[in-house]
C-alpha cells in the first residue's frame, strides 16, 4: 500500500515537472534550455551511461564537425544557436535515461498518459472557447487564426490507448474509460489542424498495424476500411472546406522548385525554401558538400521571405537543413543514429513484459515519426516532439537493465 502511494506521488510529481518544462506555451525556449541543462548536469554528476553511447555518439560527431567548421566562418552566437538545435535530440534522449534511472516503467507511462490527457483537454477547452464548434468542421481554418501549441504527448497517449485496447496491458482497468480517452485524444489530434500531427498519428497507426496484423487482422481491416469510407465521404461533400483544400495542396506546397511570382512562392514556400537551401548546398566545394557549411550557415531566400527574415537560420524541411550545416557526413550520422534506435526497438519488440513491449512500439513509431515529420517541421529538432525522444531514451535504459538482470539471473542459476 505504501509502495502504491509512493508511486502515485512519483507519477504526479513527474507529470507536473515534465508538463511545465516541456510545454513551450508556458516557458518558451527557456523551458527547453533548462531541460537540456538539467540533463547535461546529471550526465556530468553521475557519469555518462555507457550503454547509451551508440545512440548518442553519432549526434556528438555531427556537432564536433559543425562547430569546428562554423567557428572558422561565423561569429559565436549563430554557431552556438545551431549547436543548441543539433544537440537537442541528444539531451532529450539522455533525459529519458536519467528519468528511467529513478522511476519504473509504470510510473513513467502513467505520467505520460496524464500529460497527454491534460494537454488534450487543455487544447479542446481553449479551442472551443476561442472558436466555437467551427473547430470540428474546419480545424485548418481555425489553426490559421488561433495559435495553440501542441506536443507529441497527445499522440503518444493516443498510441498507448491503442495498444491497451488490443493487449493485456491494463494500465487503466476500466475498458470504457480507455475507449473514451482514446476517442478524446483522436478528436484533439484531428482538431489541431496540424498536418504533421496527422501524419505522425498515421505513422503510429501503420506501425501498430504492421506489428500486430496477424493477431488483430479483422479489427485492423474493419478500422482501415472505416477510415477510408469516412475520409472519402468527407472529401466528396466538403470541396470548399479549407482543411480539405489544404490537405490536397500539401504536396504542391512542399514541391521543390525555383518559384518566381509572389503567389507561387506563397503557395509553395516550403518547397521554395528547400530549393534555395539545396542551391546553396550545391554551390559548396567538395569539402563543403561532405561536411557542410558549418554551424551558423544561413539560407538566403532573397526578398521573397514571408517570415520577415531574408537569411533563414533554420528551415521547415530538416533534411536540407542538415545538409547545409553538416553535409553528407551529418546526414549519414543522423540516419545511423535513427537506424540504431529502430533496429534495437524492432529486434526487441516482443521482449520483456507488456510495459516494455509498449515502450518498444512507442520507440519504433517515435523514431520513424521523427524522421517523417522532419520533412515538414524539422521533427528531429522540434521541441514539440521532445516527449517522443524522452520515451525512446527511457526505453533504451529499461531494455538494457532488464536484459542485464536476466543475464545475471541466468549466470547465478547456472552456478547453482
Amino acid at each position: 500500500m505504501l509502495l502504491e502511494r509512493t508511486q502515485r506521488k512519483y507519477v504526479i510529481y513527474l507529470s507536473i515537472i515534465l508538463y511545465l518544462i516541456l510545454n513551450r506555451k508556458i516557458f518558451g525556449d527557456l523551458g527547453s534550455l533548462s531541460f537540456y541543462s538539467i540533463s547535461l548536469l546529471f550526465m556530468l554528476i553521475e557519469g555518462f551511461y555507457k550503454p547509451a553511447s551508440r545512440y548518442i555518439m553519432p549526434l556528438i560527431l555531427v556537432s564536433i564537425i559543425g562547430i569546428i567548421v562554423g567557428m572558422v566562418k561565423y561569429s559565436t552566437y549563430p554557431v552556438m544557436k545551431d549547436l543548441f538545435y543539433f544537440l537537442s535530440p541528444l539531451f532529450t534522449l539522455y533525459a529519458g535515461v536519467t528519468i528511467a534511472k529513478r522511476v519504473d516503467m509504470a510510473v513513467l507511462i502513467r505520467a505520460l498518459v496524464i500529460i497527454g490527457i491534460v494537454s488534450a483537454f487543455q487544447f479542446l477547452i481553449v479551442a472551443i472557447t476561442k472558436t466555437g464548434f467551427l473547430i470540428f468542421t474546419d480545424p485548418r481554418l481555425v489553426r490559421t487564426t488561433v495559435r495553440l501549441f501542441t506536443n507529441s504527448s497527445i499522440i503518444l497517449s493516443f498510441s498507448i490507448f491503442l495498444y491497451m485496447l488490443n493487449s493485456n496491458y491494463n494500465l487503466i482497468s476500466n475498458k470504457k474509460t480507455v475507449i473514451s480517452l482514446f476517442i478524446l485524444n483522436l478528436i484533439v489530434i484531428y482538431i489541431t489542424g496540424s498536418r504533421s500531427f496527422w501524419a505522425v498519428t498515421a505513422v503510429f497507426i501503420i506501425v501498430y498495424t504492421l506489428l500486430n496484423f496477424r493477431q488483430h487482422s479483422k479489427k485492423i481491416i474493419i478500422g482501415l476500411v472505416s477510415i477510408v469510407v469516412i475520409a472519402s465521404f468527407v472529401l466528396a461533400n466538403n470541396t470548399d472546406n479549407s482543411t480539405i483544400n489544404t490537405l490536397l495542396g500539401s504536396f504542391d506546397e512542399m514541391k521543390v522548385g525555383d518559384y518566381k511570382t509572389a503567389a507561387d512562392i506563397n503557395n509553395s514556400f516550403r518547397g521554395f525554401e528547400a530549393f534555395m537551401a539545396m542551391k546553396l548546398y550545391y554551390s559548396f566545394d567538395f569539402f563543403g558538400q561532405l561536411f557542410g557549411g558549418g554551424f551558423g550557415t544561413t539560407v538566403d531566400i532573397g526578398n521573397s521571405s514571408l517570415v520577415g527574415v531574408r537569411h533563414l537560420p533554420i528551415l521547415h524541411n530538416g533534411y536540407p537543413y542538415i545538409l547545409i550545416k553538416s553535409g553528407i557526413w551529418g546526414m549519414f550520422c543522423f540516419l545511423l543514429w535513427g537506424s540504431f534506435i529502430l533496429k534495437t526497438a524492432y529486434k526487441n519488440r516482443n521482449y520483456g513484459n507488456n510495459a516494455l513491449k509498449l515502450l518498444a512500439f512507442l520507440s519504433i513509431g517515435g523514431i520513424i515519426s521523427c524522421f517523417v515529420s522532419n520533412l515538414f517541421v524539422t521533427g528531429i529538432f522540434n521541441d514539440g516532439y521532445n516527449f517522443t525522444l524522452l520515451i525512446i531514451g527511457a526505453y533504451l535504459y529499461y531494455l538494457h537493465e532488464h536484459k542485464l538482470q536476466n543475464d545475471e539471473g541466468i549466470n547465478h542459476n547456472s552456478k547453482l
